[in-house]
């Protein structure tokens, strides 16, 4: 399968474990409060929060060419030559300048399962667009403390079965940010869908701008649009705890995009 490797991942030393905060930044804690009861799963502890502003965030978010790891590099270079070869982006395309520009477009939080953390665009919470991507990125919180996402991601890896991986990980993360829209008011709601459709445009502007191939763009987006719809046929028949299978036994086949059903026989061909 074609994929494309996360430009922006950086190695951690691993000789220490990330500190844990012994209290929730009371700022995310009513989030995570309702993020859990939609999970149905508890947070085994308070997740780290770093509030950055626009600047701070927006070093944080590029992707820095020195701090990708050798097999980074050699993913990044495998990735490029197969999208080439099958003509889905041409030469002169820099695969790292095109997914740093996807990932770092219109971003206002994530959650990296190697740290333990989560960075935060801005100072506060007054922005409800930020306020539900918290939510999403607390699911993914919820997620590595339940499941171990970095551990999943390397035996995925092993298996071929990354992108399966990693849409379950999102279509779980895009359910609970919509069901934690429908809990905001009707205001908080209305605004955050203007608010959202205005930074729609902005972002498909902004890469249409660094000239990032439509194809990039398809790939990139996958996870976030496939996920929920193939999570649903596993909900419908087993529910939360047919998801939490799905995390302690992951799937490697593609047949989960083509066939949803598979993900509900538990079938790993």
């Amino acid at each position: 399968t074609t994929g494309v490797p996360d430009a922006a991942a950086k190695s951690t030393p691993t000789s220490t474990a990330p500190a844990v905060p012994k209290r929730w930044d009371p700022r995310i804690q009513p989030i995570a409060r309702e993020v859990a009861k939609l999970r149905k799963l508890d947070f085994e502890h308070p997740v780290a929060a770093e509030f950055l502003d626009d600047a701070a965030f927006e070093k944080k978010v590029a992707v820095d060419r020195g701090e990708l790891s050798p097999r980074d590099k050699r993913d990044i270079e495998r990735s490029q030559a197969q999208l080439r070869a099958l003509g889905l982006i041409a030469n002169d395309v820099d695969i790292i300048d095109a997914v740093g520009a996807l990932q770092s477009s219109g971003v206002l939080a994530y959650y990296d399962p190697k740290t333990k953390k989560m960075t935060i665009k801005g100072t506060s919470l007054d922005d409800v667009s930020t306020r539900v991507t918290v939510a999403h990125e607390l699911t993914h919180a919820l997620q590595d403390q339940h499941f171990d996402l970095d551990q999943l991601e390397k035996a995925a890896d092993a298996d071929h079965g990354s992108t399966v991986l990693h849409t379950i990980a999102e279509g779980d993360a895009v359910r609970i940010e919509d069901a934690y829209v429908k809990t905001l008011s009707k205001a908080d709601q209305q605004a955050y869908d203007e608010q959202n459709s205005q930074t729609s445009e902005e972002v498909q502007s902004e890469i249409t701008a660094k000239n990032v191939p439509d194809t990039l763009s398809v790939i990139f987006q996958a996870p976030y649009v496939l996920g929920p719809s193939m999570l649903d046929a596993v909900l419908a028949r087993e529910h939360d705890a047919g998801v939490d299978k799905l995390f302690e036994d992951p799937p490697t086949a593609d047949a989960a995009f083509v066939t949803p059903s598979t993900l509900v026989d538990h079938r790993t061909f």
